[in-house]
């Protein structure tokens, strides 16, 4: 078992994804929580609990989280000022999506679908408008519909 540990935010697709890639690499997972539940959007950055278990020395990777007590040892998110991604334009889409993070941090290539999902989730009025290198606004309709 991996010494990596994501404990990962609320769920969406890019999330789902995100946790379908990490554990097929073999890395824990953990999901963010209050109140014994799993956070929802307007939840995630304030967590107090985890749900999984918890190796202290793992390398705690928080995935559009933070968990109240907790430090992560590596941060992928892009919703706020100071996050790795949030200064990223469409031109950059894929290093400011979190899944384009935990993927190059893992040093997997994307597949074309999970570029579809970066520019959908990091910036998709730009990416419908064709402003995201790649990504083709058609292609990014379908995989939403």
């Amino acid at each position: 078992m991996s010494n990596k540990l994501f404990v990962l935010g609320p769920p969406d697709p890019e999330m789902e994804e995100i946790e379908r890639v990490v554990r097929e690499q073999g890395h824990q997972v953990a999901y963010a929580s209050l109140m014994n539940k799993r956070v929802r959007s307007n939840e995630a950055y304030f967590a107090t609990g985890v749900l999984g278990q918890i190796n202290l020395s793992s390398e705690l990777i928080f995935v559009e989280c933070n968990v109240l007590g907790l430090s992560a040892d590596h941060k992928m998110d892009h919703h706020s000022p100071g996050d790795p991604g949030y200064l990223c334009g469409p031109e950059q889409y894929f290093e400011g999506s979190s899944i384009g993070q935990v993927l190059n941090f893992l040093g997997i290539e994307p597949t074309e679908e999970q570029r579809i999902i970066a520019a959908a989730d990091h910036c998709p009025t730009q990416a419908y408008l064709g402003l995201c290198p790649g990504i083709d606004p058609e292609k990014l309709r379908v995989w939403r519909t």
